[in-house]
């Protein structure tokens, strides 16, 4: 069995799961790569996922993001899972510090510094990539941002996955975090994970998705959702 699972899902977003993989492949050791397409149209996009993917899986429609990680889940064989978008660059040592922090923590999940959207730490999220090298410890935080979580595979099969009940993208990582926590294990940066997300958004973007409607959509969903986890 190996040590981490990393799963992709993608979307018509193949340029950057090239330069995904690639940094993958040469930053990483000790994992399988498993790949959920959710009916791509781009030329090239299945011979290429093929190609590169120890387990790939191709949808003939597009399943969304919950169903499609869930579906990833299900293939993997890791004693951790991975979950990373698509257009995500990792470094060195990226998974080994994320990996570390666990050990460190023994806690439910791991994020990672690499999102510059956000300008601020409000105990929600942590942002990002503005603040490599300001810290010298692993953050503790209520809820972390999808672009690459690591959790245990018992876990999450403990807390059901992803809640599949949300539309097309945004607050599904808010869930799974509450999901994590409300089983009574907490949320960690891992501070020198080397990740970055510099152009979020981009499944989004490349299928010309309103990215604010999606966003208030799912987070009405979310807060009816938390009254019925705190009950």
């Amino acid at each position: 069995m190996v040590k981490t699972s990393i799963i992709i899902l993608n979307w018509n977003t193949l340029s950057y799961l090239k330069k995904c993989i690639e940094s993958i492949k040469k930053y990483t050791k000790d994992y399988e790569l498993i790949i959920i397409d959710n009916n791509s149209s781009e030329d090239g996009t299945k011979s290429y996922i093929i190609n590169e993917a120890n387990k790939c899986l191709f949808n003939l429609t597009n399943l969304g993001f919950s169903k499609g990680n869930n579906q990833g889940a299900k293939m993997a064989t890791g004693e951790y899972l991975c979950f990373m978008n698509s257009d995500v660059i990792v470094g060195p040592n990226w998974l080994e510090e994320m990996l570390e922090t666990f050990n460190h923590h023994n806690c439910g999940a791991v994020g990672t510094l690499g999102n510059p959207r956000f300008g601020e730490i409000n105990g929600t999220q942590i942002s990002y990539n503005q603040y490599k090298g300001q810290y010298k410890e692993d953050v503790y935080v209520d809820s972390l941002v999808g672009f690459c979580i690591l959790i245990k595979k018992s876990l999450f099969k403990g807390i059901g996955g992803w809640d599949e009940d949300f539309t097309i993208g945004n607050y599904e990582d808010n869930m799974l975090c509450e999901k994590v926590k409300n089983k009574g294990y907490k949320l960690y940066i891992s501070h020198k994970s080397n990740v970055s997300h510099d152009k979020p958004s981009q499944t989004f973007i490349a299928n010309n998705i309103d990215y604010l409607s999606s966003l208030n959509n799912n987070r009405d969903f979310f807060v009816s959702k938390m009254k019925q986890l705190k009950k």
